[in-house]
């Protein structure tokens, strides 16, 4: 039996500075994440450089890195709001 973990999100201070993270583990270790300095995946383990190498011909680094500096602080935002507004009322 092996395990795959993926952790995933963003996080947004003082609705201002943001922060992503996308990483995966295999069977309890680091295996691959996504740099957003960079925007490009650093493997952790050297059977995920095929992984890396496939993923980035594909354009998922691209992608994941927009989703989480610009769709996920989005959608973070919504939720907060969402949150104030059913937290102020009485």
């Amino acid at each position: 039996v092996h395990t795959l973990q993926r952790m995933f999100g963003c996080e947004l201070d003082d609705d201002v500075t943001t922060r992503g993270n996308d990483q995966y583990g295999y069977d309890g270790e680091d295996f691959i994440s996504l740099d957003l300095k960079t925007g490009t995946w650093t493997a952790v383990k050297p059977q995920a450089m095929n992984i890396k190498q496939t993923w980035e011909s594909k354009g998922s680094d691209k992608y994941w890195k927009n989703f989480l500096e610009r769709d996920c602080v989005h959608l973070l935002q919504s939720y907060t709001s969402y949150s104030r507004e059913t937290l102020n009322r009485k």
